[in-house]
């Protein structure tokens, strides 16, 4: 059987892509991603139709374009100090399950990403695709308004209101990159509309959820694509973009904060948050601990961590007011439970990316390619500045953006290199 058994016309400016059965089923996954729908325990729908794709990939003859070596090496690191850190364990079975999803994420899904999105066209399909999946999940949950004790509005899909906001981290970015594209096609007000009808979902999604972490990471992707969407401007036009906007967000949340406009949960939270409550302790107080934590656990362990999932059943024992979760840092969340060996391989893996992204928005020259590449970067730092609140590092929205980030970096990179110089029998160059 044949990977390219299905050929479907995808609308591109300019140009006429045709597109196989595993593209097809890689930008449907996308847009299930958001919706996370689970199969079984951590499994999700998303991870069953990224399985399947990858075996019609392998069976259907496809060369698999793999990760770069250094990263899949670092991800290797990370795998073998999590299964060392699983000897340790105080539930065992947790560790090995997240191992496992470790090595699904580096090795089927990152792949599959590589090998099927080789052109703009499909990383264009698949993050529109995606943005669509994240708009029916606010719609359902503005339609339902399905909330939890504390009033905090919940996506139909489970009931942690946190998974309501956090994928707006990423698709701020995006919606404003798509927007960028229309305006310059000629389709201004087109653009400005459906931007400001998406933003205001989004913006409600964070209300009403009331994800403090997600808010101010939103606002920190904001501002990076706002500010280097067209490249990294001077001095003066960076302070400048910077004072707009910071002024922009300013009157946005005092219109948030002191109207009935939106839902005022988040105002409650983030007064929480400030103040103390009757005994004198702020929620901010019970992270403190978990991350003060989380650090003694390392230095009582540098080498082998407590097992992945599995610093909650100890962090009693270094830090008398940690709680049982774990450490709400994703550094501290890595030290204590893979060792310094895994901490280390993972900011590999983190930093290689941005290397990447950074190194490439520098060579490329149209507009649009750059702002697609910031939008990149500035969902990737948002979700960074998220994880030292409260880590990410298995959601697949999370490693869906790391892998078409590669995917589009590579593509454009390879647009930028000059054509090879062929000779004629002649002896003419063409």
């Amino acid at each position: 059987m044949s990977a390219r058994t299905l050929q479907a016309p995808v609308i591109r400016v300019g140009t006429a892509v045709d597109v196989d059965l595993a593209t097809i089923l890689f930008v449907v996954s996308a847009f299930i991603a958001p919706l996370n729908i689970t199969v079984l325990k951590a499994f999700t729908a998303y991870d069953l139709l990224t399985a399947v794709v990858f075996l019609v990939l392998v069976t259907g003859g496809a060369q698999i374009v793999w990760a770069p070596r250094s990263m899949r090496i670092a991800a290797v690191v990370l795998l073998m100090a999590g299964l060392l850190g699983g000897f340790r364990s105080t539930a065992p079975i947790q560790s090995v399950l997240q191992v496992i999803q470790y090595a699904f994420v580096f090795f089927v899904v990152i792949p599959v990403i590589l090998t099927l999105a080789r052109a703009r066209a499909v990383v264009y399909a698949a993050l529109a695709s995606f943005l669509a999946g994240y708009l029916v999940v606010i719609s359902i949950a503005f339609g339902t308004q399905r909330v939890q004790l504390a009033g905090r509005v919940v996506p139909f899909f489970n009931q942690n209101p946190n998974a309501l906001a956090i994928p707006t981290v990423i698709a701020v970015p995006f919606v404003l990159c798509f927007a960028l594209v229309l305006w310059r096609r000629g389709f201004a007000r087109t653009s400005m509309l459906a931007a400001g009808l998406i933003l205001t979902l989004m913006l409600w999604s964070l209300t009403a959820s009331a994800s403090r972490g997600s808010t101010a990471a939103a606002m920190v992707s904001l501002v990076v694509f706002a500010v280097f969407r067209d490249g990294i401007p001077s001095w003066r036009r960076t302070a400048i973009r910077v004072s707009l906007i910071v002024v922009a967000l300013g009157l946005v949340g005092a219109a948030v904060y002191w109207t009935n406009f939106f839902p005022d949960t988040l105002r409650t939270r983030i007064e929480r948050t400030i103040g103390p409550d009757a005994s004198g302790q702020t929620v901010a107080d019970e992270r403190f601990a978990l991350n003060r934590a989380g650090l003694r656990a390392f230095v009582a362990s540098p080498i082998v961590g407590t097992g992945f999932d599995n610093f909650r059943y100890v962090g009693q024992f270094y830090d008398d007011a940690a709680t049982f979760h774990d450490p709400h840092n994703l550094w501290v969340q890595f030290l204590a439970q893979a060792g310094i060996f895994g901490a280390a391989a993972f900011a590999f893996i983190i930093v290689r990316w941005f290397v990447l992204m950074l190194r490439t928005q520098s060579k490329v020259r149209a507009p649009d390619d750059v702002s697609l590449l910031w939008a990149f970067l500035a969902a990737m730092a948002g979700l960074m500045c998220h994880s030292m609140l409260a880590p990410l590092v298995l959601q697949r929205h999370y490693w869906l953006l790391y892998g078409l980030g590669i995917a589009a970096a590579v593509e454009l990179a390879r647009r930028t290199q000059p054509a090879p110089t062929v000779i004629t029998e002649e002896g003419r160059e063409i």
